[in-house]
């Protein structure tokens, strides 16, 4: 991996916030003679990623404690250090009872080895219950390791203000080069054609990897080839293409002069703002900044797909922020109880209800009922081509996610080109790859 020193210095600076995490009070039992349930004093510590753990969780995990006794202590880190810190953990024996990561199947394998250090939820009743298609993707060998309670079918798309782009008369882009007259217009205009926010280390690396329809469109074979390690990232003008265009608009101020510092966090106050027209959000985005500013309705926004190449494409990601379980954990029992408690078919409804960034869960043999609105299903409907995104259908592209984002940072700043990120990206994957000891690479 890139920058190992450094991050191990950063990982060691941060793991000394969570000492004594993994160090839970004793299990003790009291009992509710008027319930009948017997409560234990217990604490499981649960580190996740920023952004990955819902305010409607932590509220129902709030529930669960009333009911069982049972505390959830959860301990969020920073986008940026948080791989590094999760693998950090794994390998020193003092991670979590609980801990987040992403489902990629190539990765869990190999690089945090799920079959060593998570709990084997092959035989949880929910794990029955939850979509076969999802669930793969947190299985290894079949067997299946996390429980994924994400909106995966929430797309990362382009949001777009409805009313700005109408006071202009502008519409939804078809090619690449609409895009930046739409963005040139914008600009002239006085508002930030698009809000992007590299501070956070993952958010800007959105618009490469989300294109694996538009660069399969124009490479033929290039899952296959990529995952049999016969062509590379460096060996592909589409993919250049795409970086090069992704830049462009950075070189011609689309992202504004604060992009650098700008945070995910402040993604609904600018979209609300009426300073920015544009950025890359989910499906439920426009339903999250109603939630938290007024002055705007989930109808003011609407969608259409990353414009990069000319990309018309759906794009398919069934990979989210997954829930494991340590096997060095001492409270291997209670974690299941939580996870039997959050996938009851009341307690999913209500996350899907209360929380703006769901409109569904993996779990539709329940019966759940959705959220998609109009604009979600006319969205669906428009663009009727489906694709899945490179980092889930070539292998090694979402380890080296955040390394690729500091990359493209430097990329913006003009400290190296894009064939640069690509061969990186290359080298990244090679290295990944022989760790895994994977033929393709032998």
């Amino acid at each position: 991996m890139k920058k190992v020193i450094a991050i191990f210095f950063a990982c060691c600076l941060i793991v000394g916030s969570f000492v004594g995490c993994a160090q839970n009070a004793p299990k003790t039992t009291s009992s509710n003679a008027s319930s009948g349930i017997t409560k234990q004093n217990v604490t499981i510590t649960y580190m996740a990623s920023q952004d990955w753990v819902k305010p409607e969780e932590q509220t129902l995990a709030q529930t669960f404690e009333a009911q069982t006794g049972i505390h959830v202590d959860f301990q969020i880190v920073p986008s940026a250090q948080y791989l590094n810190m999760l693998s950090a953990k794994l390998a020193s024996g003092e991670c979590t009872d609980i801990y987040g990561n992403n489902t990629d199947p190539f990765s869990l394998a190999t690089i945090y080895n799920a079959p060593k250090y998570a709990v084997d939820l092959t035989s949880q009743k929910w794990a029955s219950e939850e979509d076969p298609l999802c669930s793969a993707l947190s299985s290894v060998n079949g067997k299946i390791y996390g429980l994924t309670l994400d909106d995966v079918s929430s797309q990362w798309v382009v949001v777009y203000n409805k009313t700005i782009f109408a006071k202009y008369n502008l519409s939804v882009p078809k090619t690449f080069a609409d895009f930046e007259t739409i963005c040139q217009t914008l600009k002239t205009n006085g508002i930030t054609p698009i809000y992007e926010c590299v501070s956070d280390g993952w958010h800007h690396v959105l618009w490469f990897p989300e294109l694996g329809g538009a660069i399969g469109n124009l490479q033929s074979n290039l899952v296959a080839n990529l995952n049999d390690n016969k062509i590379k990232f460096a060996d592909i003008p589409a993919a250049l293409t795409a970086l090069t265009q992704i830049q462009d608009m950075v070189t011609k101020g689309y992202w504004g002069t604060d992009y650098m510092s700008q945070t995910y966090a402040n993604t609904e106050m600018n979209m609300a703002s009426g300073k920015f027209a544009m950025t890359i959000n989910n499906l439920a985005e426009p339903a999250n900044i109603a939630a938290k500013f007024t002055n705007v309705t989930a109808d003011d926004f609407g969608f259409f797909p990353n414009p990069v190449l000319d990309n018309q494409y759906q794009d398919v990601n069934l990979c989210g922020p997954t829930m494991f379980i340590w096997t060095g954990s001492k409270h291997i029992s209670q974690a299941e109880q939580y996870f039997d408690f959050l996938t009851t078919k009341e307690n999913l409804q209500t996350l899907i209800i209360k929380e703006p960034t769901y409109n569904t869960l993996p779990f539709s043999s329940m019966g759940l009922i959705n959220k998609y609105g109009t604009d979600i299903n006319n969205y669906f409907a428009d663009y009727p081509q489906k694709a899945t995104v490179l980092q889930t259908s070539v292998k090694y592209v979402n380890a080296d996610w955040m390394d690729l984002g500091k990359d493209m940072s430097a990329m913006f700043v003009g400290s190296i080109k894009p064939l640069q990120v690509l061969t990186d990206l290359d080298n990244a994957r090679a290295a990944a790859a022989t760790a895994a000891k994977d033929p393709a690479w032998s």
